[in-house]
Protein backbone atom coordinates (compact mmCIF):
# COMPACT_ATOMS: atom_id res chain seq x y z
CA UNK A 1 0.00 0.00 0.00
CA UNK A 2 1.28 3.47 -0.87
CA UNK A 3 2.12 6.04 1.92
CA UNK A 4 0.45 9.30 1.72
CA UNK A 5 0.42 10.59 5.20
CA UNK A 6 1.83 8.80 7.62
CA UNK A 7 5.13 10.37 6.11
CA UNK A 8 4.06 14.37 6.47
CA UNK A 9 5.52 16.16 9.16
CA UNK A 10 3.15 17.74 11.39
CA UNK A 11 3.86 20.86 14.01
CA UNK A 12 2.99 20.75 17.49
CA UNK A 13 3.81 23.76 19.26
CA UNK A 14 6.39 25.26 18.01
CA UNK A 15 7.88 21.51 17.37
CA UNK A 16 7.49 19.49 13.84
CA UNK A 17 7.96 16.54 13.90
CA UNK A 18 9.15 14.33 10.77
CA UNK A 19 6.32 12.00 9.94
CA UNK A 20 3.21 10.67 11.74
CA UNK A 21 4.13 7.73 13.90
CA UNK A 22 4.08 7.85 17.47
CA UNK A 23 6.04 5.46 19.86
CA UNK A 24 3.66 5.30 23.08
CA UNK A 25 4.85 5.56 26.05
CA UNK A 26 4.85 1.73 27.39
CA UNK A 27 6.77 0.80 30.30
CA UNK A 28 10.03 -1.47 30.47
CA UNK A 29 10.36 -1.53 34.11
CA UNK A 30 14.18 -2.09 33.28
CA UNK A 31 15.30 1.86 35.64
CA UNK A 32 18.72 1.55 37.44
CA UNK A 33 18.11 1.84 41.61
CA UNK A 34 16.75 5.38 42.07
CA UNK A 35 14.40 5.46 38.99
CA UNK A 36 17.79 6.54 36.67
CA UNK A 37 17.75 5.48 33.40
CA UNK A 38 19.75 2.33 32.45
CA UNK A 39 21.93 1.48 30.03
CA UNK A 40 18.54 -0.93 28.91
CA UNK A 41 16.47 2.02 29.00
CA UNK A 42 18.82 4.09 26.79
CA UNK A 43 19.54 0.79 24.45
CA UNK A 44 15.92 0.87 24.04
CA UNK A 45 15.18 4.36 23.01
CA UNK A 46 17.80 4.27 20.94
CA UNK A 47 16.36 1.26 18.85
CA UNK A 48 12.98 3.73 18.80
CA UNK A 49 15.16 6.97 17.58
CA UNK A 50 16.79 4.26 14.96
CA UNK A 51 13.10 3.30 13.82
CA UNK A 52 12.26 6.66 12.76
CA UNK A 53 9.04 7.36 14.31
CA UNK A 54 8.23 11.18 14.26
CA UNK A 55 7.57 11.39 18.25
CA UNK A 56 8.90 9.42 20.72
CA UNK A 57 6.85 9.32 23.87
CA UNK A 58 9.41 8.08 27.07
CA UNK A 59 7.21 5.36 29.38
CA UNK A 60 5.75 6.02 32.20
CA UNK A 61 7.96 7.89 34.64
CA UNK A 62 6.83 8.79 38.46
CA UNK A 63 7.07 12.14 39.93
CA UNK A 64 8.51 10.57 43.00
CA UNK A 65 9.58 7.50 44.86
CA UNK A 66 6.28 6.68 46.45
CA UNK A 67 4.27 7.26 43.30
CA UNK A 68 5.80 4.15 41.59
CA UNK A 69 3.65 1.42 39.98
CA UNK A 70 6.75 -0.74 39.05
CA UNK A 71 9.43 -1.39 40.96
CA UNK A 72 12.14 -0.73 38.35
CA UNK A 73 10.10 2.67 37.09
CA UNK A 74 11.88 5.43 35.95
CA UNK A 75 11.57 8.46 38.43
CA UNK A 76 12.22 12.33 37.52
CA UNK A 77 12.50 14.57 40.17
CA UNK A 78 14.25 17.82 40.58
CA UNK A 79 17.32 16.40 42.19
CA UNK A 80 18.38 13.33 39.58
CA UNK A 81 17.15 15.88 35.79
CA UNK A 82 20.89 15.40 35.01
CA UNK A 83 20.96 11.48 35.41
CA UNK A 84 18.16 11.69 32.18
CA UNK A 85 20.47 13.43 29.95
CA UNK A 86 22.46 10.66 28.40
CA UNK A 87 18.63 9.32 27.95
CA UNK A 88 17.99 12.34 25.78
CA UNK A 89 21.23 12.74 24.22
CA UNK A 90 21.36 9.41 23.23
CA UNK A 91 18.12 9.60 21.19
CA UNK A 92 18.62 12.89 19.62
CA UNK A 93 22.10 11.59 18.43
CA UNK A 94 19.92 8.50 16.95
CA UNK A 95 17.53 10.80 15.06
CA UNK A 96 18.00 14.49 15.58
CA UNK A 97 14.81 15.23 13.83
CA UNK A 98 12.92 13.37 16.31
CA UNK A 99 10.33 14.91 18.98
CA UNK A 100 11.30 13.58 22.43
CA UNK A 101 8.39 13.56 25.43
CA UNK A 102 8.43 11.83 28.77
CA UNK A 103 5.19 11.03 30.10
CA UNK A 104 4.81 12.14 33.99
CA UNK A 105 2.76 9.81 36.71
CA UNK A 106 1.63 9.17 39.97
CA UNK A 107 -0.04 5.71 40.22
CA UNK A 108 -2.36 6.69 43.32
CA UNK A 109 -4.34 3.94 44.27
CA UNK A 110 -2.71 1.73 41.84
CA UNK A 111 0.87 2.01 43.83
CA UNK A 112 2.30 -1.03 45.08
CA UNK A 113 2.29 -0.94 48.89
CA UNK A 114 4.99 -2.65 49.20
CA UNK A 115 7.84 -0.34 47.83
CA UNK A 116 5.09 2.56 47.35
CA UNK A 117 2.74 4.53 49.02
CA UNK A 118 -0.45 4.01 47.32
CA UNK A 119 -2.91 6.88 48.09
CA UNK A 120 -6.60 7.52 46.91
CA UNK A 121 -8.23 10.53 45.41
CA UNK A 122 -11.41 9.85 47.13
CA UNK A 123 -12.75 6.87 49.59
CA UNK A 124 -13.83 3.91 46.99
CA UNK A 125 -12.94 0.43 46.86
CA UNK A 126 -9.47 0.42 47.72
CA UNK A 127 -10.51 0.03 51.27
CA UNK A 128 -8.06 1.81 53.47
CA UNK A 129 -6.01 3.20 51.25
CA UNK A 130 -5.27 6.90 52.88
CA UNK A 131 -7.61 9.93 50.90
CA UNK A 132 -5.36 12.82 49.84
CA UNK A 133 -6.62 15.90 52.07
CA UNK A 134 -6.69 19.19 49.51
CA UNK A 135 -3.20 20.33 50.74
CA UNK A 136 -1.38 16.86 49.83
CA UNK A 137 -3.26 17.31 46.03
CA UNK A 138 -1.97 20.95 45.77
CA UNK A 139 1.68 18.58 46.94
CA UNK A 140 1.09 16.28 44.11
CA UNK A 141 0.66 19.04 41.18
CA UNK A 142 3.62 20.81 42.42
CA UNK A 143 5.79 17.38 42.27
CA UNK A 144 3.84 17.51 38.48
CA UNK A 145 5.48 21.03 38.00
CA UNK A 146 8.46 20.36 39.42
CA UNK A 147 9.53 17.08 37.58
CA UNK A 148 8.28 19.23 34.20
CA UNK A 149 10.82 21.72 35.06
CA UNK A 150 13.36 18.98 35.53
CA UNK A 151 12.36 17.38 32.35
CA UNK A 152 12.67 20.78 30.57
CA UNK A 153 16.10 20.95 31.97
CA UNK A 154 17.03 17.17 30.81
CA UNK A 155 16.45 17.91 27.23
CA UNK A 156 13.42 16.32 26.67
CA UNK A 157 11.31 18.47 24.36
CA UNK A 158 8.02 18.13 26.71
CA UNK A 159 5.87 16.01 28.95
CA UNK A 160 2.74 14.78 28.56
CA UNK A 161 0.39 13.72 31.93
CA UNK A 162 -0.99 10.71 32.19
CA UNK A 163 -4.71 11.13 33.52
CA UNK A 164 -5.97 7.71 32.06
CA UNK A 165 -6.14 4.19 33.17
CA UNK A 166 -7.10 4.19 36.58
CA UNK A 167 -4.18 6.27 37.92
CA UNK A 168 -4.25 9.63 40.16
CA UNK A 169 -4.73 11.84 37.81
CA UNK A 170 -7.42 10.23 36.18
CA UNK A 171 -9.56 9.53 39.05
CA UNK A 172 -10.00 12.89 39.88
CA UNK A 173 -12.25 13.46 36.47
CA UNK A 174 -14.41 10.71 37.13
CA UNK A 175 -17.83 11.49 38.17
CA UNK A 176 -17.54 8.85 41.00
CA UNK A 177 -15.16 11.79 42.79
CA UNK A 178 -17.72 12.92 44.89
CA UNK A 179 -15.36 13.89 47.24
CA UNK A 180 -15.60 17.43 49.67
CA UNK A 181 -13.66 20.15 48.47
CA UNK A 182 -11.94 21.95 45.70
CA UNK A 183 -10.74 18.47 43.94
CA UNK A 184 -14.15 16.84 43.88
CA UNK A 185 -17.80 16.71 43.23
CA UNK A 186 -18.70 19.20 40.14
CA UNK A 187 -17.05 19.04 36.93
CA UNK A 188 -15.68 22.25 37.58
CA UNK A 189 -14.39 20.66 40.99
CA UNK A 190 -13.05 17.34 39.20
CA UNK A 191 -11.34 18.91 36.25
CA UNK A 192 -9.31 21.38 38.71
CA UNK A 193 -5.93 19.23 39.38
CA UNK A 194 -5.25 18.93 35.79
CA UNK A 195 -6.02 22.40 34.61
CA UNK A 196 -4.37 23.43 37.79
CA UNK A 197 -0.81 21.39 36.45
CA UNK A 198 -1.01 22.56 33.02
CA UNK A 199 -1.20 26.18 33.82
CA UNK A 200 1.75 25.65 36.45
CA UNK A 201 3.89 23.58 33.95
CA UNK A 202 3.25 26.20 31.54
CA UNK A 203 4.18 29.02 33.17
CA UNK A 204 6.75 27.36 34.50
CA UNK A 205 8.67 26.04 31.42
CA UNK A 206 7.76 28.18 28.42
CA UNK A 207 5.46 28.48 25.52
CA UNK A 208 8.23 25.92 23.40
CA UNK A 209 8.09 23.54 25.63
CA UNK A 210 5.62 20.85 24.91
CA UNK A 211 2.57 19.64 27.23
CA UNK A 212 0.64 16.42 26.70
CA UNK A 213 -2.25 14.80 27.76
CA UNK A 214 -2.72 10.75 27.99
CA UNK A 215 -6.50 10.79 28.26
CA UNK A 216 -9.31 8.09 28.70
CA UNK A 217 -12.01 8.83 26.51
CA UNK A 218 -14.31 6.31 27.91
CA UNK A 219 -13.09 4.02 30.93
CA UNK A 220 -16.13 1.42 30.61
CA UNK A 221 -16.61 1.28 34.61
CA UNK A 222 -19.43 2.82 36.64
CA UNK A 223 -19.30 5.80 37.58
CA UNK A 224 -15.80 6.35 35.45
CA UNK A 225 -14.24 9.18 33.32
CA UNK A 226 -16.98 8.99 29.90
CA UNK A 227 -19.96 8.31 31.68
CA UNK A 228 -22.64 11.08 32.71
CA UNK A 229 -22.77 10.28 37.06
CA UNK A 230 -21.46 8.71 39.89
CA UNK A 231 -23.64 5.39 39.22
CA UNK A 232 -24.30 5.32 34.94
CA UNK A 233 -21.74 3.47 33.10
CA UNK A 234 -22.97 4.12 29.56
CA UNK A 235 -20.91 6.27 27.12
CA UNK A 236 -21.17 9.80 27.42
CA UNK A 237 -18.46 11.62 25.69
CA UNK A 238 -19.39 15.23 26.80
CA UNK A 239 -16.91 15.62 30.13
CA UNK A 240 -13.84 14.58 27.51
CA UNK A 241 -14.87 16.82 24.80
CA UNK A 242 -15.39 19.11 27.46
CA UNK A 243 -11.86 18.77 29.04
CA UNK A 244 -10.08 18.51 26.03
CA UNK A 245 -11.02 21.90 25.11
CA UNK A 246 -10.56 23.17 28.59
CA UNK A 247 -6.51 21.23 28.45
CA UNK A 248 -5.93 23.15 25.18
CA UNK A 249 -7.19 26.58 26.35
CA UNK A 250 -4.77 26.24 29.34
CA UNK A 251 -1.58 25.25 27.11
CA UNK A 252 -1.68 21.65 26.40
CA UNK A 253 -0.18 21.24 22.82
CA UNK A 254 -1.61 17.59 22.41
CA UNK A 255 -3.56 14.67 23.28
CA UNK A 256 -3.08 10.82 22.85
CA UNK A 257 -6.40 9.07 23.34
CA UNK A 258 -6.60 5.72 24.95
CA UNK A 259 -9.44 4.18 26.85
CA UNK A 260 -10.81 1.64 29.99
CA UNK A 261 -9.05 0.94 33.22
CA UNK A 262 -6.22 -1.14 34.31
CA UNK A 263 -8.33 -2.49 37.36
CA UNK A 264 -11.06 -3.51 35.34
CA UNK A 265 -10.72 -4.34 31.35
CA UNK A 266 -7.43 -4.00 30.07
CA UNK A 267 -9.02 -5.83 26.83
CA UNK A 268 -10.35 -2.35 26.32
CA UNK A 269 -7.05 -0.40 26.52
CA UNK A 270 -5.34 -2.56 24.39
CA UNK A 271 -7.52 -4.72 22.13
CA UNK A 272 -6.97 -8.48 21.76
CA UNK A 273 -8.79 -11.46 20.07
CA UNK A 274 -11.37 -11.18 23.27
CA UNK A 275 -12.56 -7.50 22.12
CA UNK A 276 -11.19 -6.84 18.89
CA UNK A 277 -13.96 -4.29 17.96
CA UNK A 278 -12.33 -2.35 20.54
CA UNK A 279 -9.77 -0.87 17.37
CA UNK A 280 -12.96 0.64 15.76
CA UNK A 281 -14.15 2.14 18.95
CA UNK A 282 -10.55 3.62 19.46
CA UNK A 283 -10.93 4.67 16.34
CA UNK A 284 -14.00 6.62 16.94
CA UNK A 285 -13.04 8.02 20.17
CA UNK A 286 -9.73 9.98 18.77
CA UNK A 287 -12.15 11.02 16.08
CA UNK A 288 -14.52 12.47 18.86
CA UNK A 289 -12.10 14.54 20.77
CA UNK A 290 -10.01 15.69 16.97
CA UNK A 291 -13.10 17.28 15.53
CA UNK A 292 -13.11 18.91 19.37
CA UNK A 293 -10.07 20.73 19.62
CA UNK A 294 -7.54 22.51 17.25
CA UNK A 295 -4.14 20.84 18.89
CA UNK A 296 -2.55 17.78 17.31
CA UNK A 297 -4.64 14.11 18.61
CA UNK A 298 -2.91 10.65 18.83
CA UNK A 299 -4.31 7.82 18.15
CA UNK A 300 -3.88 4.16 19.73
CA UNK A 301 -5.62 0.60 19.53
CA UNK A 302 -3.66 -0.07 15.90
CA UNK A 303 -1.37 -2.75 17.15
CA UNK A 304 -3.73 -5.59 17.40
CA UNK A 305 -4.44 -5.45 13.43
CA UNK A 306 -0.71 -6.50 12.28
CA UNK A 307 -0.61 -6.94 8.93
CA UNK A 308 -4.59 -7.64 8.11
CA UNK A 309 -4.85 -11.16 9.11
CA UNK A 310 -7.31 -10.50 11.45
CA UNK A 311 -9.75 -9.73 8.33
CA UNK A 312 -10.10 -6.31 10.31
CA UNK A 313 -7.48 -4.65 7.66
CA UNK A 314 -3.90 -4.37 8.56
CA UNK A 315 -2.09 -1.72 10.44
CA UNK A 316 -0.67 0.62 7.57
CA UNK A 317 -4.26 0.43 5.74
CA UNK A 318 -6.11 1.95 8.63
CA UNK A 319 -3.46 4.09 9.88
CA UNK A 320 -3.24 6.18 6.15
CA UNK A 321 -7.04 6.09 6.39
CA UNK A 322 -7.18 7.82 9.80
CA UNK A 323 -4.85 10.30 8.75
CA UNK A 324 -6.47 10.97 5.65
CA UNK A 325 -9.30 11.31 6.70
CA UNK A 326 -8.79 14.11 9.52
CA UNK A 327 -9.74 11.63 12.82
CA UNK A 328 -6.10 11.30 13.92
CA UNK A 329 -3.28 13.41 13.67
CA UNK A 330 -0.18 10.83 14.83
CA UNK A 331 -0.42 6.77 14.63
CA UNK A 332 0.44 5.36 18.40
CA UNK A 333 2.75 2.29 17.88
CA UNK A 334 2.49 0.52 21.78
CA UNK A 335 2.47 -2.80 21.76
CA UNK A 336 3.79 -2.76 18.39
CA UNK A 337 6.85 -1.01 19.38
CA UNK A 338 8.10 -3.71 21.48
CA UNK A 339 7.53 -5.78 18.69
CA UNK A 340 9.14 -4.02 16.24
CA UNK A 341 10.66 -0.66 17.24
CA UNK A 342 11.89 -0.41 13.21
CA UNK A 343 8.29 -0.64 11.69
CA UNK A 344 8.14 3.22 10.88
CA UNK A 345 11.45 3.43 8.78
CA UNK A 346 10.20 -0.28 7.28
CA UNK A 347 7.14 1.16 6.18
CA UNK A 348 8.69 4.25 4.87
CA UNK A 349 11.11 2.38 3.09
CA UNK A 350 8.59 0.40 1.33
CA UNK A 351 9.39 -2.91 3.04
CA UNK A 352 6.26 -3.36 5.14
CA UNK A 353 6.81 -7.33 4.04
CA UNK A 354 9.70 -7.17 6.67
CA UNK A 355 7.89 -5.49 9.79
CA UNK A 356 7.78 -8.03 13.11
CA UNK A 357 3.69 -7.78 13.63
CA UNK A 358 2.09 -7.75 17.07
CA UNK A 359 0.57 -11.19 17.79
CA UNK A 360 -1.17 -9.61 20.48
CA UNK A 361 -0.53 -12.34 22.56
CA UNK A 362 -0.29 -10.02 25.98
CA UNK A 363 3.22 -11.75 27.00
CA UNK A 364 4.43 -8.01 27.12
CA UNK A 365 1.32 -7.34 29.46
CA UNK A 366 1.96 -10.29 31.75
CA UNK A 367 5.87 -9.47 32.53
CA UNK A 368 4.78 -5.78 33.50
CA UNK A 369 2.29 -7.56 35.81
CA UNK A 370 4.61 -9.50 37.53
CA UNK A 371 6.91 -7.02 38.00
CA UNK A 372 9.39 -8.16 35.19
CA UNK A 373 11.58 -6.64 32.80
CA UNK A 374 9.24 -5.90 29.69
CA UNK A 375 10.20 -7.23 26.11
CA UNK A 376 8.59 -8.63 23.42
CA UNK A 377 8.28 -12.23 24.27
CA UNK A 378 7.71 -13.46 20.40
CA UNK A 379 10.51 -11.36 19.04
CA UNK A 380 13.11 -10.35 21.76
CA UNK A 381 15.22 -13.46 22.33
Amino acid sequence: MAVNYLNKTKKIGEKTAGNRFAILPTESNSAAPGGLPSDKTIDRYKKFAAGGAGLIFCEATAISNDARARVNQLVLTAENSEAFIPLVDAVKTENPDAVFVIQLDHAGALADPSFSKPVAVYKGEEGDTPVLTDAQIEEVRDAFIQSSIAAKKAGFDGVEMKICHGFLGNDFMQPRNTRKGRYGGSFENRARFLIEAVEGIKKATGDEFLIGLRLPAYESIPGGFGTSGPDEVIEDLTEPIEISKMAEKAGVSMISVSAGNASGNLDLIHPTPNYPDGVYRHFGWAAAIRKAVSIPVIGAGYSYLSDGKTGMGSWSYWAEKNLADGRVDFVGLGRQGFADPALPVKLLGGSPDKVNYCTACLGCGVLLGGQKEVKCVVYDA
